[in-house]
């Protein structure tokens, strides 16, 4: 009986081991990105899919587990029940600013980690292992290739206007992003209560072949703005 027990909590440990390794490397990709789901998160997400998978092996019907049960529960509605659960926390990295949305790769990849680790809880190591290797190549060679055809840079925009027109100029400034393919990464704002001035900041991603003066030039002839700073 020791001798099945130290077997099966081996086998445990060695899953348990993987999913933090296999949910690790795809959360180490994700946080060397500066993304909010990180390493810790992929860990847990993965972890956490192992345990749900393996939970009825030893509450229902493994014979070979102790303290199993005689019924056995259907693994498809196991399954069913992650997938469902772990849409909440990918729909909570995907966000929205205007017609901007940042996060679906992250929500991705969050699905796929909790794919991995009911993998890794049902015993197909080395296919949770190969699924891994495929999902860090989509990640980081794909994004290459993206930069390849389409070459992006980061840049700040800081735009100082007049209060009173904040919300015309946030609406003129989006069209102008929207026409010219560029990505709201961060923004900020800052009042100046004499003058009243407002600050705001973009941080924005955009296409290299983007000449500043294009995206600029539309900005300053409106009244509102007061100055544009480009870095």
């Amino acid at each position: 009986m020791s001798t099945l027990l130290s077997s099966v909590y081996l086998h445990i440990f060695v899953r348990f081991l993987c999913a933090v390794i296999l949910g690790g490397l795809l959360g180490f990709e994700r946080e060397y990105h500066g993304k909010a789901a990180g390493l810790r998160t992929h860990i847990l997400v993965c972890l956490g899919a192992t345990i749900i998978m393996i939970s009825p092996l030893i509450l229902t019907g493994a014979p070979h587990y102790p303290g199993a049960h005689s019924n056995w529960v259907d693994p498809g509605r196991i399954i069913a029940g992650i997938v469902t659960g772990i849409g909440f926390l990918g729909a909570g990295a995907i966000i929205r600013m205007g017609d901007v949305v940042k996060g679906l790769t992250t929500a991705a990849g969050i699905w796929f980690t909790a794919a991995v680790g009911v993998l890794i809880g049902s015993g197909h190591l080395l296919l949770a292992a190969l699924s891994t290797g495929i999902g860090l190549f989509v990640l980081l060679v794909f994004d290459r290739i993206e930069h390849a055809f389409y070459p992006l840079v980061h840049k700040t925009l800081q735009v100082e206007i007049n209060k009173a027109e904040c919300s015309s100029f946030e609406e003129k400034i989006r069209d102008s992003f929207i026409e010219n393919h560029v990505r709201i990464e961060k923004q900020s704002y800052t009042w100046q209560k004499e003058p009243k001035r407002m600050i705001l900041t973009y941080h924005i991603r955009l296409s290299s072949r983007i000449n500043a003066a294009k995206l600029m030039d539309p900005m300053i002839d409106l009244d509102e703005v007061m100055s544009i700073k480009w870095n």
